[in-house]
């Protein structure tokens, strides 16, 4: 019990970034023993956080990382997983703050990352019911591809926060795929 709540989100009940380095390294090992799989890893950020926070309480804050740490779970098949604490069915992980990561391992084809992460910002875009107050949130995502995956899990994640910022910068509610 006490390596399970060291590896969980208090608030998400997510897994934490421990348990998101750890996926990452063993899906990079894994890649790099069986090449021609697809991996990708996407860093996803509330553009409005602080705001909903300033504005509605840190209370509210809290309904919506559940809220949006839910319909991560209810957009991501068990398949892309980063896995629960205990390596069960979670697909999420909370880093930190409105931080969160999503692991998708085992896609087919390139091109499906670009499926799963519209699904994603299309799910996560809709309105945020706080306490009967209707709260928009956008969506800023950075992806970043096996092909473009270079070091280790902390690199990897570096590199997607990069690619996050970046579609803050172009004005958010996108997600920009990592460039070499």
């Amino acid at each position: 019990q006490i390596r399970d709540v060291s590896r969980t989100d208090a608030l998400t009940t997510l897994p934490n970034r421990a348990v998101v380095l750890e996926r990452i390294d063993r899906a990079l090992v894994g890649a790099a023993a069986e090449p021609g799989g697809h991996l990708a890893v996407l860093f996803i950020n509330a553009d409005r956080f602080n705001w909903v926070n300033v504005t509605h309480g840190h209370a509210a804050g809290d309904q919506l990382l559940r809220q949006l740490a839910s319909r991560l779970n209810g957009v991501v098949r068990a398949s892309d997983s980063v896995g629960r604490a205990d390596d069960g069915g979670h697909t999420a992980a909370r880093l930190s703050g409105d931080e969160f990561v999503v692991l998708l391992d085992g896609l087919r084809r390139t091109a499906d990352v670009h499926r799963v992460a519209q699904r994603l910002l299309d799910a996560l875009s809709q309105p945020y019911d706080l306490d009967g107050h209707q709260v928009h949130v956008g969506i800023s995502m950075g992806v970043v591809l096996l092909a473009q995956a270079t070091g280790d899990a902390d690199s990897v994640l570096e590199d997607a926060g990069q690619a996050m910022r970046e579609a803050k910068r172009a004005g958010g509610g996108r997600y920009e795929v990592v460039e070499p």
